[in-house]
């Protein structure tokens, strides 16, 4: 087998010039939010596969276990864990012989922000400078970037100077795991009062 995932892979599982499989351990990344993690194995041998079988994990007696009483069929399985979790792929050739790898998939805690800025009710007076500000909910899990798309940014937060028209502001913050959170708003633009 080898991992066609496009998530960083620590081993690969090959066959060692003994004929012998060599398993290694794989691990996955998941934020929580996501839609969820495909765990995809190909044959990178000359045998023709008659299954592929995957399995929830390992009873007491170290056999392989699954969700719902029987395994999934087939190259792939998309998974959405709420904890780490390992899942256990066992394919079968046509000669009989059986190869299996285990994938451990650990989950993050995806980021919690959101945006505060300067502007009054969501609206920012004509001309004044607009600052606005990712507020963190959960400062269990920082952000460790900060990208914004407007203003001049400083880390958490950005401002954007002489604010004439409708400003739409996003952010995309991500954590030291790789989790991200896109994060939008619009501020509209009111006449400033005039002393006659």
């Amino acid at each position: 087998f080898t991992d066609r995932n496009t998530n960083v892979n620590d081993n690969e599982t090959k066959l060692g010039e003994d004929g012998k499989i060599v398993q290694k351990k794989k691990k996955k990344r998941f934020c929580l939010g996501n839609d969820g993690i495909e765990l995809r194995v190909d044959n990178q041998s000359t045998i023709n596969w008659n299954e592929v079988r995957w399995y929830a994990g390992l009873n007491s007696n170290g056999e392989m276990i699954t969700e719902g009483g029987s395994p999934v069929y087939g190259d792939h399985i998309t998974v959405s864990p709420r904890a780490t979790s390992n899942y256990y792929v066992e394919g079968t050739g046509e000669n009989g012989c059986k190869v299996s790898e285990l994938f451990t998939v650990t989950v993050n805690e995806a980021p919690n922000y959101v945006l505060s800025s300067s502007a009054l009710n969501g609206k920012v007076c004509k001309g004044d400078d607009l600052k606005v500000n990712a507020v963190n909910l959960n400062s269990a899990v920082p952000a460790t970037s900060f990208t914004w798309d407007a203003g001049t940014a400083n880390g958490s937060s950005t401002v954007i100077n002489n604010v004439t028209d409708a400003t739409t502001v996003a952010l995309t913050v991500a954590t030291a795991a790789g989790c991200t959170q896109e994060l939008k708003a619009t501020y509209g633009v009111i006449d400033a009062p005039k002393f006659t």
